[in-house]
């Protein structure tokens, strides 16, 4: 009798195991499925939006100290973009410009809407996406014209959107990826670093300035403190800046942001 009651005990575990085990591979299934769809969503969004960038050579110059109070000039080649924007914003009219990083895979249209939430959950063609896309604050005025720009995208596990940033926790990072580029339908922007690292994301990071003035120059240079690396680009608060800010892996208080100056340039 006793064994018999044993081996029902033993019936049951191993039956309530199989049990959790199925619901585990259903549940992973599922998870899995959802991950391929949104993933394929992605990788179309990316496809589509390329189809109007072609390739070409690009060599600018950027203004650095060169440590006497000079002002010297460091020269880069690196594959620049044609991007037709009229026929881009035909298939969503808020794209309002692309974001480029030389030897990064960060190149993406920015989109803009009323709210800072929308393109949470949206491609950059529009379509539903839990990748989002990249886009700027709704508080910043079209054309890149404000003192302060602020850019947002999420940090993938996968690797895409501006997971990447994060790799600007170190000096040899930076130097190998200076600038960045920022296209528009006006003109188009070099985006050269000054600071990058991570802030609390209770604090007043992510405000937008208009216009320049003491306030901006001061907040500018608070972010400057936290950066994780030292840069040779000058900052006089007379710039026009822009930040990039993503989410810190496991930690929703802390947010990555880089920093740079915008200065315009003909391609």
């Amino acid at each position: 009798m006793e064994k018999k009651k044993r081996a029902g005990i033993i019936f049951y575990i191993r039956l309530i195991l199989l049990i959790v085990c199925i619901i585990g591979i259903v549940v992973s299934s599922i998870w899995l499925i959802g991950y391929m769809n949104d993933r394929k969503g992605y990788d179309d969004s990316v496809k589509e939006a390329g189809d109007f960038v072609l390739i070409h050579e690009e060599t600018v110059t950027i203004p650095v100290s060169s440590g006497d109070g000079e002002e010297k000039k460091e020269q880069y080649t690196f594959d620049g973009l044609d991007i037709d924007f009229e026929s881009l914003c035909k298939k969503n009219p808020d794209i309002v410009g692309w974001i480029y990083i030389p030897g990064t895979d960060i190149s993406y249209p920015i989109v803009q809407s009323d709210d800072n939430i929308h393109y949470l959950t949206r491609n950059a063609m529009g379509k539903k996406n839990d990748h989002g896309a990249i886009f700027m604050d709704c508080a910043n005025t079209f054309g890149f014209n404000d003192a302060k720009t602020v850019i947002y995208g999420h940090r993938m596990n996968d690797g895409t959107m501006f997971a990447q940033l994060l790799n600007y926790t170190s000096q040899q990072y930076y130097e190998a990826h200076k600038f960045g580029v920022i296209y528009t339908p006006y003109g188009n922007y070099l985006f050269v670093i000054i600071g990058g690292g991570e802030t609390d994301a209770k604090k007043q990071t992510h405000a937008v300035y208009h216009t320049v003035s003491g306030d901006y120059k001061a907040h500018i240079e608070e972010l400057l403190s936290e950066s994780l690396f030292s840069t040779k680009v000058t900052f006089t608060g007379e710039e026009k800046t822009v930040m990039l800010s993503t989410c810190v892996r496991w930690n929703d208080s802390k947010r990555f942001f880089l920093l740079g100056v915008l200065i315009p340039f003909e391609t």
